[in-house]
Order: C-alpha cells, then structure tokens, then sequence
C-alpha cells in the first residue's frame, strides 16, 4: 500500500473504509488519530512539546474534516473529551447550526460592544451615519436570529 501525503489523505480513506463496514456513530480517539496521523505523542517532556503535537494535529485535523465533509458527505466532529464522532446527517444539521449559530452570537455581541463605545464627540456626520448605520444592521441580524432560535425550539 503507498502512503500518501500529507498523511491526513490516507487517514481519510481509512475512516471512509471503516465507515463503509460501521456506518454512522464510529468515534475516533485522539490517540487513535494521532497514530493514524503518523503523530508521535511525547511521553515526556515541557509544554512547548506538547503544544507543538496539538499544532500538528490540528493542522493535519482541518484538512481531513473538510476532505471528510465535501468529497464524501462525512461530517466529523469533536466530542468533548472522547475524541471525533461520525455524525448522522440528521445530527449533523442541528449540532452544526447550534455550534455556529453560538459562535456568531458571540461575534456579534463583541462587534455590538465596538460599534457601542465609540468616542461619538470626535466623529464627523458622514462617520456617525455610518455607525448608526452599522449598529441598525447588526440589531436586524441579532433579532433574526433570536426568532429564528426560538422557531426552531418549538418545533418537533
């Protein structure tokens, strides 16, 4: 068998395989990826070491997600603690939405705070339009959001 590289390439054809036997539901542990990955983990040594096989994993991690998700429709996500799940299609709708509808409410409300605080004394008309501008837009998005968050709570 060649090996290919990077190696997340070969990775990605061996959870495909696995798949193909398991189906949905399979999890893959850190140390199980890390082996996969060709990733040595230090049994001894400082934090920079560690740090540095994180950075590695991570970087060979992305792009096999997103091989996974865009040539074989296989969503693979992180489970706290355990490791990285196959996700269901019917899972992989609403864990997506929630983890990134979380994420943009967090950016939102930092942007909120900045666009907020602002100095209004020095800003010229043309400026101050614009932050109002600004702030109006983000308060549409914000509000859609939060009616769009509570349709779908109270849906079956």
């Amino acid at each position: 068998m060649t090996i290919k590289y990077p190696a997340w390439r070969d990775v990605s054809e061996k959870i495909v395989q696995r798949f193909n036997q398991d189906g949905y539901g399979i999890l893959f542990t850190v140390p199980e990826l890390l082996t996969m990955l060709n990733i040595d983990m230090p049994t001894l040594g400082n934090s920079k070491d560690f740090e540095q096989v994180q950075l590695e994993f991570l970087a060979q991690l992305k792009p096999l997600q997103k091989e996974l998700l865009e040539t074989h429709y296989l969503c693979l996500e992180n489970v706290h603690g355990l490791g990285y799940k196959v996700v269901h299609p019917r899972d992989q709708v609403n864990l997506v939405a929630q983890k990134y509808r979380k994420r943009a409410g967090k950016k939102l409300s930092q942007m909120m705070g900045i666009l907020t605080f602002v100095d209004t004394k020095m800003l010229d008309p043309a400026s101050r339009t614009s932050q109002i501008s600004e702030l109006g837009r983000l308060a549409f998005i914000k509000g859609a959001m939060r009616k769009r968050n509570i349709q779908l709570e109270h849906k079956p």
